[in-house]
């Protein structure tokens, strides 16, 4: 179990395996459980998998302990893509010297090996992201797992299911780390509700404003008949006043007229009567008496 997580998660800053006299004990070994595992050389270990798309792909890691009192361990990722069925992964780092006894290729060996293998492709990785970038890409492992915080919670995942029952800090973030929050879903959501509010609102104003609309139309249709009903009531009015005024001046002409006649007709008349019956010495004296007063 111990070569699977190190072949999944290639992290020294993480691997932490727990003796059998370290149960119940708050901190390790100062080796980590790891460079105690291993033997002096070169050590593999690796993932055969195949993926959905029915690719064989064979990941893992070479280790080797570094001599020192720091009890380290030199990881070096790997990758190797295009492997026949046919060949298994331990003939791939093995060379067999006789029936009993096979040694442990070295890296640039296996390198060398798999390069005289037509389609196989080996592949070295010098950061751990872009090993894990490769396996997410192939579909391995199901998060890319670019930061550290994501290696984090994951190994303890991993860590959890091979200690048993999950700790307090898995059960806190193991929701965030499974379901993490999309931040832009839920702007997007934000976004979305504000729209169809703003389009609320906008559709009841423009109900507002078509009433407002309507309102002001009728009250200019009724504005401009009543002012013209008015103009002619006022027009009409006036034409009969000049009737009026014309039939009147037209009698008092015609009265006028007739009167003339009449006055005249009376002068003749009494011009003639007199000339007749008042004789010349009496009218004169008329005339005089009449022009004194």
């Amino acid at each position: 179990m111990a070569a699977f997580v190190t072949a999944l998660i290639p992290d020294l800053t993480l691997l932490h395996f727990r003796n059998t006299t370290e149960a119940g004990a708050t901190s390790g070994s100062r080796d980590k459980g790891l460079h105690g595992k291993l033997k002096a050389g070169v050590c593999y270990s690796m993932l055969d998998t195949i993926n959905s798309r029915h690719q064989r792909v064979v990941v893992g890691v070479r280790l080797q302990q570094v001599a020192g009192r720091d009890r380290k361990v030199d990881i070096k990722p790997f990758a190797i893509q295009g492997l026949p069925m046919s060949v298994q992964p331990t003939q791939l780092v093995t060379e067999t010297l006789n029936e009993r006894q096979a040694r442990v290729l070295s890296l640039a060996e296996l390198k060398d090996k798999l390069d005289e293998m037509e389609g196989v492709q080996f592949k070295q990785f010098n950061s751990i992201t872009d090993y894990h970038s490769l396996m997410f890409d192939l579909g391995i492992i199901a998060r890319r797992l670019r930061s550290a915080s994501d290696r984090s919670k994951f190994y303890r995942l991993i860590e959890a299911s091979l200690y048993g029952g999950i700790s307090s800090a898995i059960t806190r973030s193991l929701r965030d780390y499974l379901l993490p929050e999309n931040s832009g879903v839920r702007k997007a959501f934000q976004d979305m509700e504000a729209a169809l509010r703003e389009n609320r609102l906008t559709l009841e104003a423009i109900r507002v404003t078509q009433s407002d609309r309507d309102l002001f139309k009728h009250l200019i249709s009724e504005a401009t008949d009543y002012v013209a009903a008015d103009y002619m009531r006022h027009a009409n009015e006036r034409r009969f006043t000049l009737i009026r005024r014309w039939r009147f001046d037209a009698n008092c002409t015609h009265r006028a007229s007739n009167w003339r006649r009449s006055s005249i007709s009376m002068s003749i008349w009494l011009a003639s009567w007199v000339s007749i019956t008042v004789p010349k010495v009496l009218l004169k004296r008329i005339t005089r008496r009449r022009a004194i007063t």
